[in-house]
């Protein structure tokens, strides 16, 4: 039995991660501005907890009327739907080529009406989308900005930062993602006077804990344990035997936000873990990505996240998200039939 994810941290990260725990000489300022010089020659970054934080704190920049439109690719989390909600926007889904990964630039144009104020861009599964029909419809449309989700797209620190076009692009290191550091985000900011109120909103929020980090990196270096073929079989096997849903049991314990969503994103992060972000950024190497044993080609049942711009360097980093799909083709034995959104 293979377990679908394999957290990509190694346990000299986690070590570091938990002396980073006991070490009191960090300075929040100088890990901040280390990490947004590491990440932008522009100086036009912002680091933050997790990419939900940043783009909550970045909507809350923008004053948006309520029930404005927001254009978003078909396929996301719903902690996105909630954020929008929370901001009083409404979400237009329009499809995604199952193929691709992309946004289907037609759909695009068709979704746009005069309350449009957005398009947030989602870059699927390890592939990164073609922005440049995006930016053919919104140039004649002023009003509109754009955004781009790339948590699932970072192929390196010397790799894609997003497009220089964009309002908004958004980077995650979360506990499931490519160059995991447990949590926190890279955000790009163009416009300077936003950057500026974002890093002081953000100042303002409560910060995590070093207890908390601490007890978050002993779970998922556990986490990473039971990923080992072995033990990751007696803990199914066992599972089955009690009558547990193993699936639903590590989706729980990876999950980043439980409970009520707003209060929770707007927090810092803690001392410890911007420095693993720092050592993770720092010492990530990029051929990493290109190794054969990190790109192994998908299943036929997951190969739909395949993009003609870049693979997926890491199938199965994705796979996670794709659960409810998996599930249902094994209860079926078929594919579920694509629905339009």
């Amino acid at each position: 039995m293979f377990a679908r994810k394999q957290i990509d941290i190694g346990y000299r990260d986690l070590t570091a991660a938990l002396g980073y725990c006991l070490w009191f000489g960090f300075h929040r300022r100088e890990l901040s501005t280390d990490l947004e010089s590491l990440w932008s020659e522009d100086d036009d970054a912002v680091a933050a907890l997790s990419v939900r934080t940043a783009f909550d704190c970045w909507l809350a920049t923008q004053n948006f009327p309520r029930g404005s439109e927001v254009i978003v690719s078909g396929i996301n989390i719903p902690d996105m739907a909630r954020i929008l909600e929370h901001h009083g926007l409404h979400m237009v889904p329009v499809d995604v080529d199952l193929h691709t990964m992309e946004i289907l630039a037609d759909e695009v144009e068709d979704a746009i009406t005069p309350r449009t104020r957005l398009v947030l861009v989602a870059h699927l599964f390890g592939s990164r989308m073609d922005m440049e029909p995006v930016f053919e419809i919104t140039r004649q449309h002023p009003d509109i900005v754009v955004v781009e989700d790339c948590a699932q797209a970072f192929d390196g620190c010397e790799g894609y930062r997003g497009d220089d076009r964009s309002d908004l692009s958004l980077f995650s290191f979360g506990a499931i993602k490519t160059a995991s550091a447990l949590g926190g985000a890279m955000a790009r900011v163009r416009d300077a006077d936003v950057r500026a109120r974002m890093r002081s909103m953000m100042a303002e929020y409560p910060a995590q804990g070093r207890a908390y980090f601490f007890k978050r990196t002993l779970k998922f270096a556990a986490l990473k344990t039971l990923g080992l073929n072995w033990i990751y079989t007696a803990f199914t096997q066992a599972c089955k035997m009690f009558g547990v849903d193993y699936d639903l049991l590590v989706v729980n314990a990876v999950r980043g936000f439980r409970g009520d969503l707003i209060p929770l994103l707007r927090r810092q992060p803690a001392l410890p873990q911007l420095a693993l972000l720092r050592r993770r950024l720092r010492q990530y190497p990029r051929a990493r990505l290109d190794s054969p044993s990190t790109s192994r080609p998908a299943r036929e049942s997951s190969a739909t996240y395949s993009a003609p711009l870049r693979r997926p360097r890491q199938p199965a980093q994705y796979v996670v998200a794709l659960s409810c799909f998996h599930r249902e083709q094994n209860r079926t034995g078929n594919r579920p039939a694509r629905r339009r959104l």
